[in-house]
């Protein structure tokens, strides 16, 4: 049991990673023709990442 490797703590998320979600995301919440320019998804997802990791 000493051997265990232990992960970082997840921030942001990785490249490989977001090559996964980013076509599921724009899959079902594309965007809109009109109206307020969207916020990046990829950083919107990240804030949600550390709002749940930190518990801030």
């Amino acid at each position: 049991m000493g051997n265990e490797e232990t992960l970082g703590t997840i921030w942001e998320v990785p490249d490989e990673l977001w090559e996964r979600i980013e076509p599921i995301i724009l899959e079902r919440d594309p965007p809109k023709a009109r109206g307020r320019k969207r916020a990046n998804p990829r950083q919107m997802l990240n804030g949600i990442i550390f709002r749940m990791r930190s518990g801030c």
